[in-house]
């Protein structure tokens, strides 16, 4: 089983505030979130390739604007 971090270590490693982690949890911007009562826990494995994808420039995986668009027409 993958390993989770909680609000405050993810803070941390990303040196943001925790309320921000959990505003951006809720918005969905944040890969392997999800809520355990009224904690956030995220998943670390989820957390390392999201900072890779960020570290290289962009998602390859991550659909364009326009493709969003027209997938939810």
């Amino acid at each position: 089983m993958s390993k989770s971090l909680s609000t405050g270590q993810l803070s941390e490693r990303w040196e943001r505030s925790p309320r921000w982690i959990a505003e951006q949890a809720k918005a969905g911007a944040i890969p392997g979130a999800w809520k355990l009562g009224h904690l956030w826990r995220f998943l670390e494995a989820d957390i390392e390739a999201h900072e890779l994808a960020q570290a290289v420039g962009s998602n390859i995986f991550e659909l364009s604007d326009q493709a969003q668009r027209r997938r939810t027409a």
